[in-house]
């Protein structure tokens, strides 16, 4: 038996690759949930909000083994992204030692 394992075999042991993909999804399922909450909350959508909010709750009962919970704290960061002008975001992507270049030739470029 290995202590990575959460499904079990037809011989009762464990099996460490289906824990994997049990973990993988897990994770892909939270990010889909995030993503799409955010979604909602940007929309200002309650009905969204509530379908994702029970979505999790389903994907919960089915897998008792990895639970999901929703970092509110994530979803936001992800709205306020979503809000972001592009020329805010084009600057926080540029490094750090040329942003504050990157935001003088965006705000000529906006003036022009």
């Amino acid at each position: 038996m290995t202590r990575f394992s959460t499904a079990r075999n037809s011989d009762s042991s464990i099996s460490p690759i289906a824990s994997v993909s049990t973990r993988c999804a897990a994770v892909l399922a939270k990010q889909d949930f995030a993503g799409d909450i955010a979604e909602a909350v940007y929309e200002k959508d309650a009905v969204a909000q509530q379908a994702v909010c029970d979505q999790v709750r389903e994907w919960n009962r089915k897998n008792p083994h990895s639970p999901l919970t929703i970092d509110m704290a994530a979803v936001r960061r992800r709205v306020m992204a979503m809000l972001a002008d592009k020329a805010t975001r084009i600057a926080k992507a540029a490094p750090k030692a040329i942003r504050a270049e990157v935001r003088e030739q965006l705000t000529e470029g906006a003036a022009n």
